[in-house]
């Protein structure tokens, strides 16, 4: 995905609702991060993380509610009625 595409996409998303952050680390290559030894792999890792974490909760509580069984307390699906199937 080129940069102005996701700038687009960035702003649809912020413009329903959705809270998404965009970084641009300008001059850096696609996967940069894997570098350790770049300091900007470490600015990189930092906001990705302080996004988890600020969105821990929410997402833990959708997963709980998307994918486990209320009753076996085991991995299931829920088809669009909110059955739920082993």
């Amino acid at each position: 995905m080129c940069l102005s595409q996701t700038v687009l996409l960035h702003r649809k998303l912020r413009n329903a609702g959705v809270e998404a952050d965009l970084n641009v680390f300008e001059g850096m290559w696609h996967f940069f991060w894997e570098n350790p030894d770049l300091p900007e792999s470490h600015e990189a890792m930092a906001a990705l993380a302080s996004f988890f974490n600020r969105h821990r909760d929410s997402f833990l509580l959708h997963y709980r509610q998307a994918f486990l069984c209320p009753v076996q307390g085991a991995f299931c699906r829920r088809d669009s009625s909110g059955r739920t199937h082993s």
